[in-house]
């Protein structure tokens, strides 16, 4: 049976550092697919900026950022919304920081973002980028520093929905992933994804349509492109100093 008991652990990277409250598995996960990330043990009277508990069936996840706890019964979902609140306590925590929902890669060393609604193949295109051996810097979650124009990667891994195939049909290599119920995380040292913390200049912008393919976005705008898939305040602004 797994130890549901609670832990006081230090996740490092990129010049940040989010205490979290959970068990000793989910720590092992974390390690498993976050890029660039160290985990240390902390100290257990420190404040924390999320918890992972699990009682009553449910894995309930809590951030300085949600208002409610979000529950969860697939412990892969847990750590979903674990991921997506590191992206969104990271902006609340630094200024002049915007959270962009977008995917990015890199081609040459130049950076290409890419842009578009949700369920428009972001995610797919970032696997068939990094089957091509490029760098993905972003799968869902990018940090913009628009007043310098620079881009940083989370280190967060590729994510894709259950069963995942390759692009001729056949099973993924499962060594790749780390699986639950509905979606699939990649392993570190799986495929080229850029480290916590890793800063990129924009090159090329591109944005998804209906038909799915990817049309260039001129540069000059870039910007007002780019804002459109802004995360809002709603989800980056600490509601709470800690949580229990």
């Amino acid at each position: 049976m797994r130890d549901h008991s609670l832990e006081s652990w230090t996740i490092i990277g990129g010049g940040h550092a989010i205490h979290v409250l959970c068990p000793r598995y989910f720590v092992a996960i974390l390690k498993q697919i976050l890029n660039g990330w160290t985990i240390q043990p902390s100290d257990q009277t420190c404040v924390h900026e999320i918890s992972i508990r699990f009682d009553d069936e449910n894995y309930t996840v809590d951030s300085i950022v949600l208002t409610t706890p979000v529950r969860h019964t697939d412990l892969m979902n847990a750590v979903n919304e674990v991921l997506i609140n590191f992206a969104y306590v990271i902006t609340a925590l630094n200024q002049n920081t915007l959270l962009l929902h977008c995917a990015g890669y890199c081609d040459g060393g130049l950076l290409n973002v890419v842009i578009g609604q949700k369920n428009r193949g972001k995610s797919s295109l970032m696997y068939q980028k990094a089957l091509g051996g490029q760098t993905i810097v972003a799968d869902d979650l990018l940090l913009w520093h628009p007043k310098v124009g620079r881009f940083t990667a989370l280190g967060l891994p590729l994510r894709l929905r259950r069963p995942v195939l390759d692009f001729n049909g056949t099973t993924a290599n499962p060594a790749h992933f780390f699986a639950g119920n509905n979606i699939a995380y990649s392993k570190v040292n799986a495929f080229k994804m850029a480290k916590i913390g890793e800063t990129f200049l924009l090159d090329t912008l591109w944005e998804l349509d209906d038909d799915y393919s990817p049309k260039k976005v001129s540069i000059l705008r870039a910007p007002s492109a780019l804002k459109r898939f802004v995360i809002g305040d709603d989800f980056t602004t600490i509601v709470k100093t800690k949580v229990e």
